[in-house]
């Protein structure tokens, strides 16, 4: 966690491309837990996570409240696309899930959690036109960025 939200934090907040996409990679966190971890403590962490990136961030409560959504939703989310006969205590990876479910979950939460983000940012659908290229273009680069990071984080194993 503490490594995430450095690179939040320090690095990616500093990345505004075309002056609007910004990579907000804080959701992976949340993929973290496993299969079997309690909703409220999901809810728990989810806030802890986005409050402390709000409070460097000047974001006032915007990344707290599209974290703690994200993982209201990720149970569901979990169950939606892990087999049933999956182990209880099943950790989200490219390596547990396979890479299409993975995808598939990894691309869920982000769109849920930056259509959230972005919405509350703006506050506003006035200037719809530039809200939607920050919400794909910011997923789209977030999408890229986690599934670098998951594929560095699960590396094939070598064949001996």
């Amino acid at each position: 966690m503490i490594a995430l939200w450095a690179i939040q934090v320090l690095v990616f907040n500093q990345i505004h491309i075309l002056g609007c996409i910004t990579p907000l990679i804080s959701v992976y966190f949340l993929l973290l837990f496993p299969k079997n971890t309690s909703r409220s403590v999901l809810l728990l962490w989810g806030f802890i996570a986005g409050i402390l990136i709000d409070v460097f961030s000047g974001t006032p409560g915007v990344v707290s409240a599209s974290m703690t959504l994200a993982a209201f939703f990720l149970p569901p989310l979990l169950k939606l696309l892990v087999s049933k006969d999956a182990p209880e205590d099943l950790v989200p990876s490219i390596r547990s899930m396979g890479k299409w479910k993975f995808f598939q979950l990894l691309f869920l939460l982000t769109l849920l959690h930056h259509v959230t983000f972005f919405l509350l940012e703006a506050f506003s659908f006035f200037n719809w036109e530039v809200l939607l290229i920050s919400m794909g273009g910011s997923i789209a680069l977030s999408l890229l960025l986690m599934m670098t990071l998951e594929f560095a984080r699960n590396p094939k194993k070598q064949k001996n």
